[in-house]
């Protein structure tokens, strides 16, 4: 998500602060974790912190948070954890964060919004110049830019995978942002990226993106396939200066593609992007490949939601990382049942609460027993 000229403030700076505010974040380990009721297939109900474990636990918690809550959000981490990889010891392999980065035709055409910021977002992850890059280095996390969309050629890179379909999505005012063709070919060409982590042992990936004006994409699939008000699914800065000709444009997007609003791919079809399709694949296929997956924001919950509207099982691998500053992200989180590991919001996240919360979860895992707890 970028929201170009749109972001008020310094965008780089603000970024900047987030991100510090959530590593104090990440030191006091606010967890609140969805905990699935799936069962597990092992013979036994896996009792994944014991006695023991508690009192260690207990011990590196303040006083801000207090120890019994603490314990109880660990458990439900851990335990969700351990129902994903069917073990009573489960392992974080390798872990890595997908940063998924397309451009949208009504962006430029309708809201006159340059697309240059989806280009260096894209650009400072694949350098290694973003901030991103340094906490992933310190943490062991692999990071990886998909280029699914974005109007620009990048010079080939180790930490860049093209998987370009066209130079940016179609305007949704005058059809479908893509085909269903192209639709599929964006979540297959996911599913093969995810198959290939898997075949190097990752087993734990984050979902993230980059797209200037996604969030507008994602809101309207959203409003689709939840029937929300489409007022409670929009980023409140769209809508503050403005509101009537945003508003219109919505309907009139919704009036040039009548699709069937019980029909997930003609509602991603009509208003998605490519990097909001490859998500939406990826995603699909790491759980059938049993990883744990990070949900990174707003616009890669509208991915999930998509993902868990095919598949709704899809949701019981899923940990959501933060709660960002979209007005529909609570709404979503709440319409899928989930709650945030991170309570702090990030304006513009691009892998940083999946990055975060792949320490809390290191964390949370060397406590089971038999893992060094």
């Amino acid at each position: 998500m970028i929201v170009g000229s749109h972001n008020p403030g310094s965008p780089a700076s603000k970024n900047k602060v987030h991100f510090l505010n959530l590593l104090f974040a990440f030191s006091f380990l606010l967890v609140e974790l969805r905990l699935s009721t799936k069962t597990c297939d092992l013979d036994f109900l896996i009792n994944a912190i014991t006695n023991g474990s508690r009192q260690r636990i207990g011990k590196r918690v303040t006083k801000n948070i207090g120890s019994a809550s603490f314990q109880k959000k660990a458990e439900e981490t851990a335990r969700q954890v351990c129902l994903i990889q069917n073990t009573s010891r489960p392992k974080l392999n390798s872990p890595a964060i997908i940063v998924f980065a397309g451009d949208h035709g009504f962006a430029g055409e309708e809201l006159k919004l340059s697309q240059e910021p989806t280009r260096k977002a894209a650009a400072a992850l694949i350098n290694g110049a973003a901030s991103l890059n340094l906490f992933a280095q310190k943490k062991g996390i692999g990071i990886k830019v998909v280029d699914a969309g974005v109007n620009h050629r990048f010079f080939p890179s180790p930490t860049l995978i093209d998987a370009k379909i066209r130079m940016g999505s179609k305007n949704f005012l005058k059809g479908p942002a893509m085909n269903l063709q192209e639709c599929r070919m964006a979540m297959e060409m996911a599913a093969s990226i995810v198959d290939d982590f898997h075949s190097e042992g990752v087993n734990v990936l984050g979902f993230s993106e980059i797209g200037v004006g996604n969030e507008v994409s994602a809101a309207l699939i959203m409003h689709q396939l939840t029937r929300l008000p489409v007022e409670e699914c929009l980023a409140e800065f769209f809508y503050h200066d403005d509101s009537r000709s945003v508003f219109h444009m919505l309907d009139r997007a919704k009036a040039v593609n009548p699709v069937e609003r019980n029909d997930p791919m003609q509602v991603l079809a009509a208003f998605g992007g490519y990097e909001i399709a490859m998500m939406t694949g990826g995603m699909l296929r790491a759980a059938e490949l049993r990883t744990v997956i990070l949900v990174d924001g707003f616009v890669s919950s509208v991915a999930l939601l998509v993902a868990s509207s095919l598949y709704p099982e899809i949701l019981d691998y899923c940990i959501f990382t933060h709660l960002s500053h979209e007005k529909g992200h609570a709404a979503l989180l709440e319409y899928l049942g989930g709650r945030p590991l991170l309570s702090s919001q990030i304006f513009s996240s691009e892998g940083a609460g999946a990055a975060l919360a792949i320490g809390i979860l290191q964390t949370v895992v060397e406590l089971i027993p038999g893992n060094g707890g």
